[in-house]
């Protein structure tokens, strides 16, 4: 999941480009409830310039001339989620919506398919002390999907991936679940689609999941928090192609950051965390031992399921077990660009030429790129602040550069405020800062 900051001032950008031209401002759209808070999930774009918006209300909210009333909220302290996407056009018109009405329903990611399909992954539970063990989806044309037989514990949501087409219409929904009591949880992590339209998904679970399939695949595990899974599935129907997972045993897995590349590859990194006493675990036929701290780790898929390399980078430990925060990839011209954060005080990451630490901060953001042929590393740069730095996510402009959008601290408690370091000369100064603020950065990857 991802961490949700205060944001305090605007947008801070530091670019890392040789490049003499200036950003101008486009446009902008805005929106939210009167009571409570609302969400940004994800967005995506299709072929036509279309943009598709994943947001999460709690009782009512509007957006670009569009009001919608969710879920009543239950007891309790908890965030009971309404789900609202919008389709907006290039002329910033909003084409169609989706939403929730029953239930908790929180969207995780969007994916668009090449003939403009939209698909949906997210999680799915009832209110907190609600009437109800309902959640719903409506589309753009009014039909209503039910997702029945859910408890409310925030402990155990279970999730749902569905197709819908250009115009919004529900083209096909398929959840999955721990199984017919519904009591052990099941989260989709990422999504995404390649070039047949055929869907990817990751995913982690406590004990089991189903998977969509006309006969129901049921995938278990022995870790003792998580574990992770990735499938392949159709994308007419939603049922599973194939399914990737682990041995097990080790503490938690997750792999949050998925691609389709320009190579037609599936790229799937994360970050896995190993048992006090280490064993080796098997993902397909390649086998690695992580340490104890969370490591990095990219995959390499073919479209069926065939994998060509697990790279796996540790976390480097000396006195306490420091992790890894795996959050986004993007894959371009036979590289891989992986982002996310690590631990710096006791760690770092070993990278093949390098432990990249610091001393100076706890958590610190990193962009690394490896070659997408065969995993090995090209280069990586830390993020780093006195205080906190982290990177949520990647993408590639078209104009050659790698951007990471991420947020930051500059001062904590009783901690001394000071510059955040980008690295080649590149500082962020704000020394009375200690909400959080964010930044944009842009690395020139045609050189770098």
């Amino acid at each position: 999941m991802r961490k949700i900051f205060t944001l305090l001032c605007v947008v801070l950008t530091t670019i890392f480009s040789a490049q003499a031209d200036n950003a101008t401002f486009g446009w902008s759209l805005s929106g939210g409830g009167a009571t409570g808070a609302d969400r940004s999930a994800d967005v995506v774009t299709d072929a036509n310039g279309n943009v598709f918006t994943a947001n999460y209300f709690l009782n009512a909210a509007a957006f670009n001339g569009v009001s919608l009333t969710g879920s009543a909220k239950g007891t309790g302290s908890n965030y009971d989620n309404s789900l609202f996407i919008s389709k907006i056009s290039p002329a910033k018109a909003t084409l169609w919506t989706l939403y929730s009405n029953v239930g908790v329903v929180t969207p995780t990611a969007l994916a668009t398919t090449p003939n403009g399909d939209l698909i949906v992954t997210g999680t799915i539970r009832p209110v907190v002390g609600g009437a109800t063990t309902n959640a719903n989806i409506i589309d753009a044309a009014g039909t209503v999907t039910t997702f029945s037989s859910l408890l409310s514990s925030t402990s155990i949501n279970q999730s749902f991936v569905a197709k819908f087409n250009s115009n919004g219409i529900i083209q096909w929904v398929q959840e999955l679940n721990s199984g017919a009591s519904k009591d052990k949880l099941v989260t989709t992590s990422a999504l995404a689609a390649d070039a047949s339209g055929d869907i990817y998904l990751t995913g982690v679970f406590t004990n089991s999941v189903i998977l969509p399939a006309v006969t129901p695949v049921t995938l278990t595990s022995s870790n003792t928090t998580q574990a992770a899974f990735i499938t392949k599935l159709n994308g007419t129907t939603g049922n599973e192609i194939w399914y990737k997972t682990s041995t097990g045993g080790i503490v938690s897995e997750i792999f949050p950051a998925l691609a389709y590349g320009d190579d037609g590859y599936l790229y799937a990194a994360g970050d896995l965390k190993n048992a006090a006493t280490p064993i080796s675990i098997t993902i397909g036929d390649k086998t690695f031992a992580p340490s104890l701290g969370a490591d990095l780790a990219l995959i390499r898929f073919a479209t069926d399921g065939t994998i060509s390399y697990i790279q796996e980078r540790s976390c480097v430990v000396s006195t306490t077990a420091r992790d890894i925060r795996v959050k986004d990839l993007a894959v371009k011209n036979g590289k891989v660009f992986v982002a996310g954060s690590f631990y710096g005080i006791d760690g770092g990451i070993h990278f093949s030429n390098e432990n990249m630490g610091s001393t100076t901060a706890s958590l610190n953001g990193f962009v690394a790129a490896f070659n997408a042929l065969d995993g090995a590393d090209v280069w990586h740069k830390a993020i780093l602040s006195p205080s906190i730095a982290e990177v949520y996510g990647l993408a590639l402009g078209i104009d050659g550069n790698l951007f990471a959008f991420g947020t930051h601290y500059n001062k904590l408690g009783t901690a001394a405020a000071g510059d955040v370091v980008f690295g080649d000369g590149f500082k962020l100064t704000d020394a009375a800062n200690n909400l959080g603020d964010l930044f944009l950065s842009s690395y020139n990857v045609l050189t770098r």
